[in-house]
């Protein structure tokens, strides 16, 4: 179920840090919770990684991975080689894209 326009999704609401989601830079599935990375820090959330990125708007960010999601507007750049394909986000963290996902990555950093 998609959160209301205007409030913030349910993973951002039981953050211990007030932030928006615009801050958040990626999410991360982690067995049984979720890491979500900001800027400023990085916190472990107890939720189900469908449950969180389902009540995420799709124009903020997508999936790009069975584990990950990502921010948009957090991608520094994206690099695809024979093997893998992989995206920088703006802190330099590497996330990993899946050939599943692929085109839909490439749609979003228009390449």
């Amino acid at each position: 179920e998609r959160t209301e326009p205007g409030a913030e999704p349910d993973i951002i609401r039981r953050l211990t840090h007030a932030i928006s989601i615009m801050d958040v830079l990626a999410i991360k599935a982690e067995e049984h919770y979720v890491r979500v990375y900001t800027n400023a820090y990085e916190e472990l959330v107890l939720c189900r990684f469908s449950d969180a990125i389902a009540d995420l708007d799709s124009s903020i960010g997508v999936r790009v991975h069975r584990s990950y999601w990502v921010n948009a507007r957090a991608i520094k750049s994206v690099e695809r080689s024979d093997a893998k394909c992989e995206i920088t986000l703006i802190n330099d963290q590497m996330i990993p894209v899946s050939q599943r996902y692929w085109e839909v990555v490439k749609q979003l950093v228009g390449r």
